[in-house]
């Protein structure tokens, strides 16, 4: 590769490789210091996690909503409460009219 930086022509470049070690060919060498340049070149980046938008809250429900609910509950509780009421003390009036 510093051959190359040098300015040397890709022949000599291989003729330095082989005198260093290298036991490829010329389109081997040719690969291996364009990758070399590029791995160079790309800037290391840290993973940094997306930033996702926050999730909106459900909208709470108005105070005059849950009153509503509140007393349309007290109303169906009362009316099956007072039936059964009503059914138990009918009973009770029979039983001390047949004694």
């Amino acid at each position: 590769m510093a051959a190359r930086k040098a300015g040397k022509k890709w022949s000599e470049a291989l003729q330095a490789a082989k005198a260093a070690g290298f036991r490829g060919k010329g389109p081997r060498l040719i690969r291996f210091v364009q990758s070399a340049s590029k791995a160079a070149k790309k800037p290391v980046r840290k993973a940094v996690p997306k930033a996702r938008p926050a999730k909106a809250a459900a909208p709470a429900a108005p105070a005059s909503d849950l009153k509503v609910l509140e007393a349309t509950l007290s109303g169906i509780v009362r009316q099956r409460v007072k039936g059964v009421l009503d059914a138990a003390i009918a009973v009770l009036q029979r039983a001390r009219d047949q004694a």
